[in-house]
Formats: C-alpha cells, sequence, structure tokens
C-alpha cells in the first residue's frame, strides 16, 4: 500500500501522522510538501519513502503528483493531521475488498474531551456516518489503478474529494463508504 500526504507547514501534526503509517504497516509513504518553513520537510525526509514538492497550486494537483509516483496496488489518502489508530487500516481495507467498493474513508475523531472536541465529533458522526456514501474525505482508501488512471482534477483547490466522487459515479457508477 501506498500512502500520500500533502502538507504545507504542518509541523505540530507530521511526525505522529507519519509514525502512524509506518505503525500500520504502509509499505511506500510518500510527503508532497508545499515548500514547508517550519521543520516539516526535515521530518518527512527522515520518515517518508519518498518526497517531492508541491508548486502550490491546490490540493487536487498536490494529490496527483504523489498518486502520479505511487507504486502499490493501494492509494491511501492521508491528511497531515490525521494519525492512523491501530487497526484501522485493516478495517478500511476489508471493507473496500467486501464491499467491492472505488474507494473508502475512515470516520475521523478529534482527540480530547473539552467541548469542541465533542461537539465537532457529535457533529460528524451524525454528518458522516458508517456506511454506503456518495462522497468520502481523507483518510480515503483507493484503488490505485483506478486513482492513478482517473486522479484528481488538478484545478480543484478546495472540495477535491467530492468532485472526483461524483465524477467517478458519473463515468462509471462508483460506489463509496464511510
Amino acid at each position: 500500500m501506498s500512502a500520500v500526504v500533502c502538507t504545507m507547514d504542518s509541523i505540530s501534526g507530521i511526525e505522529e501522522c507519519l509514525s502512524s503509517l509506518k505503525d500500520a504497516g504502509v509499505q511506500e509513504i510518500i510527503v508532497v510538501d508545499a515548500n514547508s518553513t517550519d521543520g516539516t520537510r526535515e521530518v518527512a525526509d527522515r520518515l517518508a519513502t519518498l518526497v517531492l514538492t508541491d508548486p502550490g497550486t491546490g490540493l487536487g494537483n498536490a494529490r496527483n503528483i504523489g498518486i502520479a509516483q505511487s507504486t502499490k496496488p493501494l492509494i491511501l489518502n492521508m491528511g497531515s493531521d490525521n494519525v492512523m489508530p491501530a487497526g484501522q487500516l485493516d478495517i478500511l481495507l476489508e471493507t473496500l475488498i467486501k464491499e467491492n467498493l472505488h474507494g473508502v474513508s475512515a470516520q475521523t475523531v478529534i482527540q480530547g474531551d473539552n467541548y469542541v472536541a465533542r461537539g465537532l465529533n457529535a457533529w460528524r458522526a451524525g454528518r458522516f456516518p458508517p456506511g454506503l456514501t456518495a462522497v468520502i474525505g481523507t483518510p480515503t482508501l483507493f484503488r490505485g489503478a483506478l486513482l492513478r488512471s482517473n486522479p484528481y482534477d488538478p484545478s480543484r483547490v478546495f472540495s477535491d474529494d467530492s468532485e472526483l466522487c461524483e465524477r467517478w459515479i458519473s463515468e462509471f457508477d462508483a460506489s463509496f463508504a464511510i
């Protein structure tokens, strides 16, 4: 499995993110960095398989830079602020295969027990319940050949996940789940 992590001044979470991918057994970790100035690149150089430079033209293009360099049959798009808990990657993989999906996403949780974390976690649980859905977001696991041949719209700065999912549904009746 390949993981693509796009970064820009992500020093607060990049080490924990990349370490969690290594601990989960990801064989190829590709970081696409948008010229970070806070030490992110140095952490990525130490922990990633490959570190590439993003010219800063948008997240869709940054993801495509990493996707194009990936070599494994599955591609995990991971936010630099995401951490993969033990066992979660196995659940994503099992769901992708068992349900014969084109992509699957994990339900993210904000750590902490303060008011903001509880409120955001409650909102996310209601907004993104597990099961079949039309749009997924990071962290997302895709079939590599499909993603490489049908990548993100490079002109998209935001909402790149929704554009990809909507296009795939329209073009080849893709199915996704959280």
